[in-house]
């Protein structure tokens, strides 16, 4: 059985981005974090050496996608976000 690396980010527009380019999410992990101890979304991808390349040229201001759909992405993985946590059977919600 093959073990998976994982790459995760809570930078939304990095995730919007590799959302846009096809990277399918594996998962979204919360943590607590800052001082109103709010939960803070984590998105999971399997990490390869094609996402890490993609990375890069994102960070390194080499890549762009279409404005509409990284717009519509950013919004529909925030209400991602938001059902997940807010969804009564989240073990956040317990």
């Amino acid at each position: 059985m093959e073990n998976k690396q994982i790459y995760t980010s809570r930078d939304l527009p990095l995730v919007a981005t590799l959302v846009v380019l096809k990277f399918p999410i594996l998962g979204i992990d919360f943590q607590i974090e800052g001082a109103r101890q709010k939960p803070v979304g984590y998105w999971n991808f399997e990490k390869t050496k094609n996402l890490d390349e993609t990375v890069n040229k994102v960070y390194q201001k080499k890549l762009s996608v279409e404005p509409m759909e990284f717009a519509l992405t950013m919004r529909n993985l925030l209400s991602q976000l938001n059902n997940q946590y807010k969804s009564p059977r989240s073990e956040w919600n317990q």
